[in-house]
């Protein structure tokens, strides 16, 4: 199994996702150029972080292929998000708990109700990183990233059905910032393994990598970031009770966010993703082709000095076609809208 290999690689390194975010990469970059000392101490370690707690309310829509509508209602809650920072080493790690209800409800062209699911998830996500400044502004790093996530479904044609998968990333970065043009950029490197058991229902595993590159701006108050992100999972499979598939995936996206610090009183932002992906059949299937539009808007502000507030509202828009000529003329729709609310105190 892939992840045997990734958990002997992830002994020996640290790293995270969302520890580059330009904010904090920047201040890290910063303090180093500045010379500020980033290394161990004989006085002890200095420690900071920060811990809270968010709620999810989704809904979803589905047009499913002229075939009638599926809809979805999601709740998720976050028990617990911890962050901690070890400034004097440069290393950061998060760990967060939550769980999640899911319905769904499916209806046929006249409306009546059909098959039904409801699920709940519980699932553990940890985020590692080891940042590393250089001279001139520049910076690298190593990340790594599991969410585990453990369900059980109930539905018309299934009782306690359990299921569970493990997602791990390990993602090396650059970055770059330059105090004169107070701009900078982030590139990531990517290593994906997916390893999905839905039970009788059959198992998946996929692998592949991704890149990203995304230069940002500031400028006054405002902040201008650029996101460019290319993905290909080539080493999919799926066994299920109709036998094996096997497939090739690909995602690229171009996702620009203008953020906006509004002075004493927060920060706005609006960011809007424009998505293609495909899911390529290395057998006899159809290929599938999905476009994606994500806009989102929120706003955070700081209460105090140590409490941060956040609320976001996202609205997603999909419409997936096929080369099955059982589906000729048809599209698959979805409507998303997901409302997020986050509050956290800092240490």
């Amino acid at each position: 199994m892939r992840k045997k290999l990734l958990s002997v690689v992830i002994a020996n390194v640290i790293g995270l996702s969302g520890a580059a975010s330009a904010d904090e990469f920047t201040d890290f970059l910063r303090q180093a150029n500045n010379g500020d000392n980033l290394s161990a101490s004989n006085e002890g370690i200095n420690l900071s972080g920060h811990f809270g707690s968010s709620i999810e309310y989704e809904t979803k829509t589905t047009t499913n292929w002229g075939y009638g509508e599926i809809k979805e209602k999601i709740i998720t809650n976050e028990i617990g998000n911890v962050f901690l920072n070890i400034q004097d080493l440069g290393l950061r790690a998060n760990y967060s708990l939550k769980t999640m209800s899911r319905e769904q409800k499916n209806y046929d062209t006249s409306g009546a109700k059909g098959y039904y699911e409801n699920e709940d998830s519980l699932k553990h996500l940890i985020l590692l990183d080891r940042p590393f400044a250089l001279s001139g502004g520049w910076g690298t790093g190593l990340g790594y990233e599991a969410e585990y996530i453990t369900s059980e479904v109930v539905s018309s044609s299934a009782n306690h059905h359990e299921k569970n998968s493990l997602e791990q990333i390990i993602r090396p970065y650059l970055t770059y910032w330059n105090n004169n043009y107070n701009a900078g950029f982030y590139a990531s490197a990517e290593y994906l393994d997916l390893s999905f058991d839905n039970g009788s229902w059959g198992t998946t595993d996929e692998g592949g990598y991704s890149l990203m590159f995304k230069p940002y701006k500031n400028y006054g108050n405002f902040q201008f970031e650029l996101e460019l992100f290319y993905q290909v999972k080539d080493d999919n499979e799926t066994v299920h009770a109709g036998g094996v598939k096997k497939y090739e995936f690909t995602e690229k996206y171009i996702q620009p966010t203008i953020r906006y610090s509004i002075d004493n009183a927060g920060l706005v932002y609006l960011t809007t993703r424009f998505t293609k992906n495909e899911t390529t059949d290395k057998g006899a299937g159809p290929d599938y082709f999905k476009d994606v539009v994500k806009t989102s808007i929120g706003y955070e502000t700081d209460l105090g000095e140590n409490w941060m507030v956040k609320a976001e509202y996202e609205y997603t828009y999909e419409k997936e076609t096929t080369n099955d000529p059982r589906e000729a003329g048809l599209s698959k729709k979805v409507d998303n809208h997901k409302f997020y609310a986050h509050a956290l105190y800092r240490f």
